[in-house]
């Protein structure tokens, strides 16, 4: 899953921040259905088991960790930088 997929729903989020929520819904449901066919679940079953057994996080709340980061990095640039420069 990590290697095929959650490269592609995570692709750029700490460069530009989904603004949209129509659009992180359609990535969150590629995520969720991906998961149930790894685990062989109904898509009815609960969302919460699918990211305990597979310890993984689910992808608003990754994404908005990713966007953290990033801007972490930036603000640790030097003053001087075109990046940190740029978030002014």
């Amino acid at each position: 899953y990590t290697a095929l997929v959650d490269r592609h729903l995570i692709h750029g989020v700490d460069v530009s921040p989904d603004i949209d929520d129509a659009a992180l819904s359609l990535l969150e449901t590629v995520q969720l259905s991906t998961l149930h066919r790894i685990l062989g679940l109904e898509t009815h079953s609960s969302t919460a088991v699918l990211f305990t057994d597979l310890g993984l996080q689910p992808l608003r709340c990754r994404r908005l960790i990713l966007c953290q980061s990033y801007l972490k990095y930036l603000i640790a640039l030097p003053l001087t930088h075109c990046a940190r420069l740029a978030l002014h």
